[in-house]
């Protein structure tokens, strides 16, 4: 079942995501090599949130396939 991840924070070159959903994400994961949280969707597409600045980041499940992740600099 593919879920929704709701994005907050500041993310590459100072832009802010607040409360942001993304629905029928596949999965996600964070890409080490390049500094990204990546978002993978029911149809394979890709979206790209730069973490390089990140200090620390949180996902939190607050329902079934419904995630939070907050990303403070």
């Amino acid at each position: 079942m593919a879920a929704t991840v709701t994005v907050d924070g500041t993310i590459g070159n100072g832009q802010t995501l607040t409360d942001f959903a993304f629905s029928n994400i596949a999965s996600f994961k964070i890409n080490t090599v390049t500094e990204m949280l990546e978002l993978i969707d029911t149809s394979d597409r890709v979206t790209n949130i730069s973490i390089a600045a990140a200090a620390t980041m949180t996902v939190t499940i607050t329902a079934p396939n419904t995630y939070v992740v907050d990303i403070d600099n």
